[in-house]
């Protein structure tokens, strides 16, 4: 995929969807042609849904050995103005912003109703959780949400009742942090005796992460 002048956050995005299978295929075979929504006005209209489109054909049935993704370039910097230019950007922001916009361009809703979710009431997960994700979709129906949505559970505690609420609400990615060693050897102390016949010592600690000052000691 041609760098178009510090695109790679965006390519590196593009290639990752270009290789989920269900989607490739869902784009390849035109099958998305028949859920293009021109009507959402939080979409592009269509118009990132074909041009996505028109790339992933270039990408798996064109006969040029790289393909230049200019049209997905213009359309997310008219809807998005912080894309606009050739600056470097957050990869995990671009993906975001693809994913919402190419679902709008494809949702099945073309009005989406009210929905007013019950409080939790003690209920159980399961039923909770398929409330909220029935009212979802009811609002947001498309291929993406079937294969990038989740949900993440909240739960609230009123300081002054204690009273507990527990929401289900949807996410399309998770910032996951990278995982450190959970314990390391570190010279903590080094001993010089008295005598000069004598040689130092080292002393070797196993210090985990809440290893604490009084334990080493």
């Amino acid at each position: 995929m041609q760098n178009l002048g510090n695109t790679c956050f965006m390519n590196s995005v593009l290639q990752c969807l270009a290789n989920t299978e269900p989607l490739v295929k869902f784009f390849l075979t035109e099958c998305f042609a028949n859920h293009i929504n021109e009507r959402s006005t939080l979409g592009a209209r269509g118009r990132l849904a074909i041009a996505f489109s028109e790339l992933i054909n270039d990408m798996y049935e064109g006969e040029s050995s790289y393909v230049a993704p200019w049209d997905v370039k213009n359309i997310i910097a008219r809807r998005a103005h912080q894309f606009q230019g050739f600056a470097q950007h957050d990869s995990q922001e671009m993906l975001s912003f693809l994913l919402e916009t190419l679902h709008e361009d494809l949702n099945d809703v073309m009005k989406k109703p009210y929905v007013e979710y019950k409080d939790s009431d003690e209920r159980p997960d399961a039923e909770v959780s398929a409330e909220y994700w029935e009212g979802f979709r009811s609002r947001e129906k498309s291929l993406l949400v079937d294969l990038f949505y989740g949900q993440l559970k909240s739960r609230v505690q009123c300081t002054a009742c204690n009273k507990i609420s527990i929401s289900f609400d949807p996410f399309n990615m998770l910032s996951l942090p990278i995982p450190q060693p959970s314990k390391d050897y570190r010279t903590v102390i080094r001993y010089y005796p008295l005598s000069l016949v004598k040689r130092p010592l080292e002393l070797h600690f196993e210090l985990g992460e809440y290893t604490t000052i009084s334990e080493v000691r």
